[in-house]
């Protein structure tokens, strides 16, 4: 996934959630990971799964970002 700010002043934190589901939209999985980042910038992450056993059953994944 690929984190990017606006301008501005200064740093921010922003957690990023990214939650698996499977076909019926349950939640299979969730990961969350943190980063920090000046103005106009932008960074990749790797939010991996926390039980990567049940990567079979996901059939989509959605992130989440908070300030």
């Amino acid at each position: 996934m690929r984190v990017s700010t606006g301008s501005g002043s200064g740093s921010h934190s922003y957690g990023v959630t990214v939650t698996f589901t499977d076909a019926a939209g349950t939640t299979v999985d969730q990961a969350t990971t943190s980063v920090t980042l000046g103005p106009d910038a932008a960074r990749s992450l790797d939010v991996r799964m926390t039980r990567p056993a049940l990567a079979s059953r996901v059939s989509r994944c959605a992130a989440r970002a908070t300030a």
